[in-house]
């Protein structure tokens, strides 16, 4: 069921929350209304959709979508996937946010079921605490704090950053797959503010991934340096990586495929207009491209749609 939560004056003059649209302004308000008291709910854009936007028509699930990332892109939300599902939650929760009496319903980043109750969430919180969080989140502010249920009683506590998903449970990887996805959770770190963090253990879906990318036939010199290409590209141009290890992936996938124009041309579903749109939207604000993505618009074998070309002002691809 919604519950009521609070919105603090800052809230409207916050630069984070200026610098996102409109509707998703109105989104992220939405979004503490419906998710659990740790801020999180599934990532379902027709869900979301029904919940918060109810009868706008002119509102669709794709536009949700876009609402979602552009929140992400503000660091106002992250996404994470638990048994299959995706999730996002709201990253200032626990910082200005006091529930007396909460209640979880969905799973948290660090994989503790609901089922659990109250306790074994309290616990994964302090768990968290084990990380370095002692550099400064400076670039943040206030906006980007969600505010409590309830009497609109504010939290002192301070936010932990996410930890890696789930444990793997018996052997440790190989010694390149452990450098490389050490290498990715540590820049992953830089990027959303909390430097330093020791990570203690090793997370499967990092395992995953990483294993994935020499499958495709990559050696770990190039994986290496294409995740520090990657990290420091958003880091110049301004922008932050929502879904990193996603991310990561798909441009590795499209270095495997060496420039062929079918890798994210042909129809293979590894990629829809929506991630094209933000990254040509990024192009044209800030200039910031991967050489993953293909030829850049305006060049000769530009692997960007036609039609998000056009809306641009590109021309049609060569």
């Amino acid at each position: 069921m919604a519950r009521i939560r609070t919105i603090k004056p800052e809230f409207w003059t916050s630069e984070q929350i200026v610098e996102c649209s409109r509707d998703a302004r109105l989104l992220f308000i939405g979004i503490w209304n419906i998710c659990d008291d740790a801020g999180i709910h599934p990532a379902a854009p027709k869900v979301i959709k029904m919940r918060v936007f109810p009868a706008d028509d002119d509102i669709t699930s794709d536009s949700i979508r876009g609402m979602l990332d552009d929140l992400v892109r503000h660091r106002l939300i992250a996404f994470f996937d638990s048994d299959g599902t995706e999730y996002l939650r709201v990253t200032g929760w626990s910082k200005h946010q006091k529930v007396e009496r909460p209640n979880y319903k969905y799973p948290n980043p660090d994989a503790i079921s609901p089922n659990n109750g109250g306790k074994e969430r309290v616990n994964a919180e302090s768990s968290r605490r084990s990380f370095d969080d002692s550099s400064p989140n400076d670039h943040r502010s206030i906006g980007d704090r969600s505010t409590p249920e309830g009497k609109g009683k504010e939290g002192k506590g301070r936010e932990s950053p996410p930890s890696p998903p789930r444990q793997v449970p018996s052997a440790a990887p190989s010694d390149a797959v452990d450098r490389v996805r050490k290498l990715v959770w540590t820049l992953i770190g830089k990027d959303q503010g909390w430097i330093g963090t020791k990570l203690v253990s090793t997370d499967v879906e990092g395992v995953r991934q990483v294993r994935g990318w020499f499958d495709l036939g990559l050696s770990e010199d190039r994986v290496l340096a294409e995740v520090e290409r990657v990290f420091t590209a958003a880091k110049e141009s301004g922008t932050s990586i929502g879904r990193p290890w996603a991310y990561l992936d798909r441009v590795m996938r499209s270095l495997a495929e060496e420039g062929s124009a079918t890798a994210e041309a042909g129809g293979n579903g590894i990629l829809d207009a929506t991630p094209w749109v933000q990254r040509v939207e990024s192009f044209r604000s800030k200039g910031f491209w991967v050489d993953g993505w293909g030829p850049r618009p305006g060049e000769d074998g530009c692997l960007v749609p036609a039609d998000v070309l056009a809306s641009h002002g590109y021309g049609a691809r060569a």
